[in-house]
């Protein structure tokens, strides 16, 4: 009987840790709410990494808003480095589509890129 309880705790321990896992985090919610075309470019390159396994769909929907977020919001962003990254990190570069609802753009890898850029920029 012990045993069972054991086993019976730790599935509900499991279940519980990975249903909040697949919860959208404040900046994905906030997208989805004031900016509904960024949040399904966003979506959509999700789904297209990802296909069907809906938690690592929920998860790059987090890491692409807050990266998203993060690099359009920056104070006193150098716009040359930040067109560079975003055009590095972005398959399908439309020209008659907004910036942020590109849904071929890695956010996470244009703030990675345009960060390592700045930083050697400012080096010499």
């Amino acid at each position: 009987m012990k045993i069972s309880k054991t086993i019976i705790a730790l599935i509900i321990l499991v279940s519980a840790s990975s249903a909040s896992f697949a919860q959208l985090k404040s900046d994905a919610t906030m997208l989805k709410k004031e900016m509904p075309k960024s949040y399904a470019a966003i979506r959509t390159f999700a789904v297209a990494e990802w296909g069907s396994d809906h938690n690592m769909v929920v998860y790059e929907i987090n890491k692409q808003a807050k990266a998203m977020i993060d690099m359009l919001s920056m104070p006193n962003k150098n716009d040359s480095i930040f067109l560079k990254a975003y055009a590095k990190w972005t398959e399908n570069n439309v020209s008659d589509i907004k910036i942020s609802e590109n849904p071929s753009t890695n956010w996470n890898m244009v703030l990675y890129e345009y960060n390592k850029q700045s930083k050697a920029s400012s080096s010499y």
